[in-house]
Order: C-alpha cells, then sequence, then structure tokens
C-alpha cells in the first residue's frame, strides 16, 4: 500500500515538476519590453506626454523615440524636449494612459501609442488636446479623451471595437497563464485529494446515490475549487506581471467577480446538497446580469 501511495505521489510530483518547468520558460521568453516615452513642453507650457507601445529590444525602442523627436521638432519648432527615455516598466498612471483607462488628463489616443497633455489650465490642455486629434485624423485614426467621466466611455469603445495588433498580448504570455492557471488547478486538486479525511463527509460524491454515478469509491465533489483558484491566480497574475494591458486586465477581473454567484451556488450544492435546481439558476442569472 505504502509503494501505491508513494508511486501516486511521485506521478502528482513530475506533472507539477513539469509544470512548472513549462511555466519558468514562458517567463524566460516573455522577455523584457521598452517603452518608448518622450515628453516635450509647449511655448503654453502644457507637457505633451508621448507613450508607444512596448517593443522587444532597446534597438527598436531607440528607433522609435527617435521617429517621434523629429515628428514633433517638425511639427512644433518652439516646444522644448524635456526627457526621452526606454522604459522597462511602466507605473500605474503610464500604464492607465496607454491601456485607455480613463485619466484626470485629457489624452490623444493614437494606433500603437498615446499623448496625454499636461498644465495647470484643464481647458488649454484640453484644447490642445482636440487640435491635436484633428490634425492626426487627417492620416490615422485618433481620438482625443476628456478627462474624467468621458474617458470612461471612450475606453468602453475602444475595449468593444477593433482590437490593433500591438494590443495583443504575446503567444510566450498566453502560454505563461495557461502554465500558471493550469500548475494553480493541479495544486488545488492535489490538495483537495490529500486532505479527503477532513472534509469527505462533506464533499464526497456516493458511489450509489444515483443511476448516473460511475465512479467505484467515493469522490469529492468540490473539483470546481480548483478552476476557481486557477481563475482567480490568474487574473492577479494578469496585473502584476503586466503581461495583458491593464484595460484588458480590468474587464477580465470584473467578469471573474461577476461570476461569484454562481460559483457560491454550486459550492453550497456541492457540500449541503440542498441549494435546489431554481436557487442555483436565479444565482447564475444575476451572475451574467452583473457580467
Amino acid at each position: 500500500m505504502t509503494r501505491i501511495r508513494h508511486r501516486k505521489f511521485s506521478r502528482w510530483a513530475y506533472a507539477a515538476g513539469l509544470l512548472a518547468l513549462l511555466l519558468g520558460g514562458a517567463f524566460l521568453l516573455s522577455g523584457q519590453n521598452f517603452h518608448p516615452y518622450v515628453v516635450f513642453q509647449t511655448p503654453e507650457s502644457i507637457e505633451a506626454v508621448f507613450i508607444h507601445g512596448s517593443q522587444p529590444t532597446r534597438q527598436r525602442c531607440d528607433a522609435v523615440v527617435d521617429r517621434i523627436v523629429e515628428a514633433m521638432n517638425a511639427h512644433c519648432s518652439d516646444c522644448r524636449l524635456k526627457e526621452r527615455h526606454c522604459l522597462d516598466k511602466l507605473d500605474a498612471r503610464q500604464r492607465k494612459i496607454l491601456s485607455g483607462l480613463p485619466v484626470d488628463v485629457p489624452v490623444l489616443r493614437v494606433p500603437g501609442g498615446a499623448i496625454a497633455f499636461l498644465s495647470n489650465v484643464p481647458d488649454v490642455a484640453l484644447g490642445l488636446c482636440q487640435g491635436a486629434a484633428q490634425h492626426a485624423s487627417r492620416s490615422v485614426t485618433a481620438e482625443c479623451a476628456k478627462a474624467g467621466p468621458d474617458g470612461i466611455a471612450l475606453s468602453l469603445a475602444k475595449i468593444g471595437g477593433a482590437v490593433q495588433a500591438a494590443g495583443m498580448p504575446k503567444s510566450s504570455a498566453l502560454l505563461g497563464i495557461v502554465l500558471l492557471a493550469a500548475a494553480i488547478s493541479l495544486l488545488v486538486c492535489y490538495l483537495i485529494i490529500r486532505s479527503q479525511r477532513l472534509h469527505g463527509r462533506f464533499s464526497h460524491d456516493l458511489t450509489a446515490t444515483g443511476p448516473q454515478k460511475f465512479h467505484t469509491a467515493p469522490t469529492p465533489r468540490i473539483g470546481g475549487v480548483a478552476i476557481a483558484a486557477a481563475l482567480a491566480g490568474s487574473v492577479l497574475a494578469l496585473e502584476a506581471l503586466d503581461w495583458l494591458n491593464l484595460a484588458s486586465a480590468y474587464g477580465l477581473t470584473m467578469l471573474a467577480l461577476s461570476a461569484i454567484p454562481a460559483f457560491v451556488g454550486g459550492f453550497g450544492e456541492d457540500v449541503t446538497r440542498k441549494v435546489g435546481v431554481l436557487a442555483r439558476l436565479m444565482l447564475t442569472v444575476a451572475a451574467a446580469a452583473f457580467a
């Protein structure tokens, strides 16, 4: 018996080790990205902050920075260059500006990047943003998002509209998310199985309780906990590891939170067997309404 248990444990350990190895490989493949970041000051004492989508190498980032500086100097000879960098990580506000979430300053959104206009006089900054949008729209898609609630509407429109290829996550990031979810699910399943003695009297599905049962031994009914844990862990990792843009991560978080009523109803039925079909249906409808 001890040898059989040891063999089962070894299989779990091998599977967990393989997933950890693949997950580590995904992290290494994701590499380091660089965000072109340029700040100009206009004659009206307005700061125009250019933030571009990530570039895989510093050389490509420097090339994008050079193009931004050349274009700005060509259109505004009186503007003064204050900063030019290739940032390896954006702060929360910079990520909001780039991702399309609302911020407290006007933001001009163009393919692949964004320009924020900072000024002590909000109306002047907004006017410059709108003027720049009209000029840029002659050649590319450009929209000026006002500071405040109007920015929320623009963010929702961006999320629901056409997705730009530059905003899509890399294949290594998608692989990392899948492997992270699989690793969490595997770990939680292992813990559920190993702790059956503690919760078995509540969670076990007996073999002779219905015609649809096919297990030869009592089996935990709470496997959904592993799925919920994998979803929660993946969502938390999205923003922390900067694998997705902030707007997408925020939307996915809200979607996961909206599924809580349905999960609670299903978990309650698995444990108590007293949550009726109608109650679970209503909880599922409520989750869909929140989503």
